[in-house]
């Protein structure tokens, strides 16, 4: 049996994963139950146009409300004349 060299990232994850314990099994797709994030597939899901933006709720999310948007109040905005 041969040992295998690791690259610094594997070797990485590999120590920061020793602290826990786990087991990973293979299970076929046509067994599967419920499809979880690392089961899911990005190429079925479309990527731009209507069905992408109401895909992600949080496009619909507004970040800055209307009052925060004004840069004069956190800014003195000076303006020279020239």
């Amino acid at each position: 049996m041969s040992s295998k060299v690791l690259t610094r990232r594997q070797a990485l994850w590999a120590e920061s994963l020793s602290e826990f314990h786990f087991s990973i099994t293979y299970l076929p797709r046509r067994l599967a139950t419920l499809p979880d994030s690392l089961s899911r597939r990005d190429d079925v899901y479309p990527e731009s146009g209507e069905d992408f933006i109401s895909n992600k709720p949080i496009n619909f999310q507004q970040l800055i409300k209307q009052d925060e948007a004004q840069p004069s109040k956190y800014f003195a905005v000076k303006v020279d004349s020239f």
